[in-house]
């Protein structure tokens, strides 16, 4: 191990005196971790049976000043930085001081390659838990982890349990916090929740301008699970990741007035960033105490060390908004410094205390229906199933303008990634996995490794992810579909090389056609999205998103999220870069999203690009329904999995899955708005269709 110690000194002199052994997983390579406990440094060293000595190691170091990739050559003694984070943000180490614990001690045995490294693992593990007796006791605060149910478009079918929970909850179990979840997504799909919709009448409960009868009845329906997980003091923290109509944010802070009025606990909103209206959560009527900005792990434990002990101070914890009061009756938003976590020094996520037989469900009756009248109807009725969601992407590669991901890129390692996956195989019984990343195909290398290991596993899982329609070619494509990919969502958004040089996806349309017939050849279903009037958007443009569609029409599976262009706070938009100027205030387009009102410099002002983004749209989604191509905007899971792992058929899969779409608001909870297809059609700009 001299190499390492000699790279780490190198990184932080000094550093090696106060180093933990966390983690040994096995596989074909192996990942040696280790935590230096002087400024915040984290090292990660891969090696496999030809190295040995003092010959040359790959280095992962985590710093407080950033993250780099890095390569040490022992017999030369130099160490080559080989990549810098994206942006070199605060990174949180999640194993501060004395205290360290392997982060995967509380989710289960490390997986190693052979018996001498379980041992060594294991008494590094031991040697850990005996080094911090105070983790383990038990703390005064406790943490209420709410999810919160969202409100769907139409044909949204996803019903998960969340996975920032799940990494929450095991996060903070690990420093001894007693962590109870409420999964109010999970009780809620017979509910009907559709006022919590209407921001003004919200907003005047909340101020208690009115009494509103119905919206207290809403609430009961929910209320009493949260209620009884309260505590003599804890605090709650609500998750919403859908900015549709405000719709989680009015139910969290709805669900937090009640929590201030059972008690005195510490109420805390989170959540995907740009989602997350810290300005209006931390309102002078609203009942939040704080904001995380950004990841969670650190901002919680950070919370909840402070209001555990006396003498610490909440106001300036990193990645947290707070509001502070002020003389003559004022209020301020003190905004700190967001902060990053690390997915390689992430425990395993959680599912634990959460329902998940409430997220098992059989196929469609309209699937089994379609299969028995042509003679494929399965010999007895199929078990209920489950699928879980995952992620090992932060961030994106990509640099698209209109997407607030481009802030930050984390990736964890891919065997780390196949480690957890199986540990959540074997913990629930579940082979099946929507991962929520933002692409896949981080890097043809890492896609390439990812695979391998899951099918030198024999994992024999099932998944759907996003992908960016480039860098994926034949060969790569039919290892994904063996490694068990069934389904990808394509972020193509245009035809045009000049549409998508603006919105800087950083591709081309020669991009999108190579890599939608390499996977389309390969057996995977291709879910494409397109995007309707951006800025300065010409109609010509509009003729190559068209002819795009009509030269792929055979690759193209369905056409998932197309919708006219909407512009919202948090999305990352520069308004001078962009060549727009805007007005302030909020309107509807046809199909029913809220935007910012904009004018185009040199362009259309709001009214004139309004109704253009209108009339693209219709354009274009007539074009689709001469191909024949389906325009729905999800597909149902369970039927794809169960078909897919029933018949181990992708052709069959793909005509059946395709042939019965969800009920059109089969859910409680879901808009009355279509996404596409002939009855989705928006009204032209003088009225007709």
């Amino acid at each position: 191990m001299a190499p390492l110690f000699r790279a780490l000194e190198t990184l932080s002199p000094g550093a090696t005196t106060a180093l933990t052994i966390t983690e040994l997983i096995g596989g074909d390579m192996a990942r040696f971790v280790a935590h230096g406990l002087q400024e915040k440094v984290s090292l990660e060293v891969e090696f496999d049976a030809q190295i040995r000595g003092d010959e040359v190691w790959e280095i992962e170091a985590t710093c407080a000043r950033g993250t780099a990739l890095a390569r040490f050559d022992g017999d030369r003694g130099l160490l080559l930085i080989r990549a810098p984070l994206k942006k070199p943000e605060s990174l949180a180490d999640p194993l501060p001081r004395d205290v360290a614990l392997a982060r995967h001690a509380l989710a289960g045995p490390v997986r190693v390659g052979d018996a001498a490294t379980r041992d060594r693992a294991a008494a590094s593990l031991r040697a850990a838990l005996d080094a911090a007796p105070l983790r383990l006791t038990a703390r005064a605060l406790d943490l209420v982890l709410v999810h919160v149910p969202r409100f769907r478009n139409r044909y949204d079918e996803l019903m998960l349990p969340s996975l920032a929970i799940a990494r929450l909850s095991a996060f903070t179990r690990g420093y001894g916090f007693t962590t109870r979840v409420v999964d109010l997504e999970a009780i809620s799909a017979g509910l009907d929740l559709s006022l919590f919709a209407e921001d003004s009448r919200i907003d005047a409960w909340l101020s208690g301008s009115t009494d509103d009868s119905e919206l207290e009845r809403a609430l009961d329906r929910v209320w009493p699970l949260l209620h009884t997980s309260l505590s003599t003091r804890c605090l709650v923290g609500f998750s919403i990741v859908d900015y549709f109509g405000h719709f989680q944010m009015n139910l969290a802070s709805c669900l937090a007035k009640r929590v201030k009025r059972s008690g005195s606990h510490v109420t805390v909103l989170g959540g995907e960033r740009d989602q997350v209206d810290g300005d209006r959560a931390l309102g002078p009527d609203m009942p939040f105490d704080h904001v995380v900005d950004g990841d969670g792990e650190s901002a919680l434990l950070a919370l909840l060390e402070a209001y555990d002990s006396p003498d610490r101070d909440p106001l300036h914890t990193p990645a947290v908004w707070t509001r502070r009061a002020l003389d003559g009756g004022r209020t301020e938003i003190v905004r700190n410094r967001i902060v990053r976590s690390h997915l390689n020094a992430m425990p395993r996520p959680s599912f634990e205390g959460v329902p998940l037989d409430r997220y098992r469900r059989a196929p469609s009756a309209a699937l089994l229906s379609a299969l028995a009248a042509d003679g494929l109807a399965p010999g007895s009725p199929p078990e209920p199933s489950l699928y879980l969601p995952y992620a090992f992407v932060k961030g994106c590669v990509a640099d698209c303008s209109f997407c607030s991901a481009k802030e930050h890129l984390d990736v964890q390692a891919p065997e780390k990634t196949v480690d957890e996956l199986l540990a959540l195989r074997d913990a629930h019984g579940v082979r099946d996995f929507v991962f929520l990343n933002n692409l896949v195909n981080l890097s043809p290398k890492w896609l390439r490794s990812f695979c391998e290991r899951l099918i030198a596993a024999g994992a024999d899982l099932q998944w759907t992810d996003s992908c960016r329609p480039t860098n994926i070619d034949t060969e790569l494509a039919e290892l994904m579909a063996k490694a068990g990919c069934l389904l990808l969502n394509f972020g193509a958004e245009s035809g045009s090389d000049a549409v998508l040089a603006r919105m800087k996806k950083g591709l081309k349309r020669a991009d999108i056609i190579k890599t939608l017939r390499a996977t389309h050849e390969a057996g995977i279903l291709n879910r494409v999205n397109l995007i309707a009037g951006y800025f300065h958007e010409t109609d010509a443009d509009v003729d190559l998103t068209i002819s795009l569609v009509e030269e792929l029409n055979d690759a193209i599976s369905l056409i998932g999220c197309f919708q006219g262009f909407y512009l919202f706070p948090g999305m990352g938009v520069d308004a001078h870069s962009e060549d727009i100027e805007l007005r302030g205030g909020t309107d509807r387009l046809e199909t029913g999203q809220v935007t910012l009102m904009y004018d185009e410099l040199g362009g259309l002002a709001w009214e004139d690009k309004r109704a253009q983004i209108d009339r693209s749209r219709n354009r274009i989604l007539a074009a689709i329904e001469e191909q024949g191509i389906r325009t729905i905007d999800k597909i149902d899971e369970y039927d794809l999995f169960w078909l897919a792992r029933t018949f181990r058929d992708r052709e069959l899969t793909a005509r059946y899955v395709l042939r019965v779409p969800p009920d059109a608001g089969s859910r409680t909870n879901q808009a009355a708005l279509m996404p596409g297809g002939t009855t989705g059609r928006v009204k032209e700009a003088d009225g007709s269709r």
